[in-house]
């Protein structure tokens, strides 16, 4: 049997969800997935060298409904509990929309692939580290 147009939008549409941060006292947002073009956008500004600080930026202010995103005025202002709490939402970006068994797996896989980055420096011969590299071992 063919799919319905109602169960094509919850696959194949942009999520939205509320998000509770941590950070801000488990204090609710709405927010959505980025499109695809928002997406392509956020990786050529990073593939282009674009400070990260903007492209993150640029995240935010698609993915976040309500409250939208702030001003960079308004973003001067923001304390060390704020920041954690736009890094919080911007981590939970590509899980928009999954089930709770679809997070687990993917944040598993980004900790996995951390480790396995930390232990490949670990790794990493003397004369191909940076001083800051250097520094941490």
């Amino acid at each position: 049997m063919p799919i319905s147009k109602e169960e094509l939008k919850k696959v194949a549409f942009l999520k939205t969800e509320v998000f509770k941060v941590p950070s801000w006292d488990n204090s609710e947002i709405l927010m959505r997935e980025l499109s695809i073009e928002e997406g392509v956008l956020y990786t050529t500004m990073i593939s282009e060298g674009k400070p990260v600080e903007d492209a993150v930026k640029y995240a935010l202010n698609c993915v976040m409904l309500e409250p939208t995103m702030f001003t960079d005025e308004e973003l001067k202002q923001c304390s060390a509990s704020g920041l954690k709490g736009f890094e919080e939402i911007f981590a939970n970006i590509q899980v928009v929309g999954k089930t709770q068994e679809q997070k687990e797996k993917h944040f598993k896989k980004q900790q996995e692939e951390f480790i396995k980055k930390q232990a490949e420096t670990l790794k990493t011969p003397k004369e191909n580290l940076t001083e800051e590299q250097i520094e941490k071992k």
